[in-house]
């Protein structure tokens, strides 16, 4: 929650800390649900730069292998609202 107020406050440095310090501790404790929907957040973060401006290979790259892993875990998991969330990003960013 720390890393989506951050996101709207438009602090990016920040939320992806506290992003990356959540995954760190759900990853820790196994909690599969909650690290998959982290990395739907780290991903729609770091690829919200390719629906606005020129982003970095680098966070291109990192954004998509997150929002990769974010869909797999939802389809096993049949989190149907976050797939569709994550489903949605793709479509967007591959209409670019």
């Amino acid at each position: 929650l720390v890393g989506q107020a951050e996101a709207l406050l438009g602090n990016r440095a920040s939320a992806l800390e506290h992003y990356q310090r959540s995954l760190d501790w759900t990853t820790k404790i196994r909690f599969r649900p909650e690290v998959a929907l982290t990395r739907l957040a780290m991903a729609e973060l770091l690829l919200d730069r390719a629906l606005t401006t020129n982003p970095t290979p680098t966070e291109t790259e990192e954004g998509l292998a997150h929002l990769d892993f974010a869909t797999k875990e939802f389809e096993a998991m049949k989190m149907a609202p976050a797939l569709a969330r994550a489903t949605n990003l793709r479509a967007t960013l591959a209409s670019l």
